[in-house]
């Protein structure tokens, strides 16, 4: 099974995985003797595709190939999940915000939803087809890589679009 993305916990030398068997795994580096300890996915019929930790290491998102994400206490890490609606199609890739008041995700129909853990509500419905996104460390702008190759930049504040490189001519 393909590991297809890694978290680490801000925890001492414990992290997260995902794999092409759609489980969230939860290592401990420090203690090497024990398997990791499966989290989700054991009978889940949207695998998990990706995970990530928010930034004050208080939260875990799962992404899957549905238009929900699961966010996981890291306080508690073995109670159910809040279930987050996103986009119409699934998750292509998820960011938390840098101050830790919410979650962005990109869907397959090309929306981008905010999620500011009370809601979810649709931020802008895109015109390229996004692969990837990340927030800027200021909390001001979404950058989103495209499949025609372009580099864009969204305001958060306005949601203007700012196309910053393409190798198109």
């Amino acid at each position: 099974n393909a590991v297809k993305s890694v978290a680490f916990s801000g925890i001492g030398n414990q992290f997260f995985s995902t794999g092409s068997d759609g489980k969230i795994l939860q290592w401990d580096l420090d203690d090497n003797s024990q398997p990791p300890v499966t989290i989700d996915g054991e009978d889940s019929e949207h695998p998990n595709r990706s995970v990530l930790v928010s930034p004050d290491k208080k939260w875990l998102l799962s992404t899957s190939d549905s238009a929900y994400m699961n966010l996981y206490s890291l306080d508690n890490i073995s109670a159910e999940p809040r279930i987050i609606r996103g986009p119409r199609g699934f998750v292509k890739d998820a960011a938390f915000m840098p101050d830790n008041s919410g979650i962005v995700s990109v869907g397959s129909d090309r929306t981008v939803f905010f999620y500011d853990f009370n809601r979810s509500r649709l931020l802008k419905q895109l015109k390229y087809t996004v692969t990837t996104i990340e927030v800027d460390p200021s909390g001001n702008y979404i950058y989103a890589g495209t499949t025609n190759v372009q580099l864009v930049r969204i305001s958060i504040r306005d949601m203007t679009e700012e196309i910053l490189a393409s190798t198109e001519q």
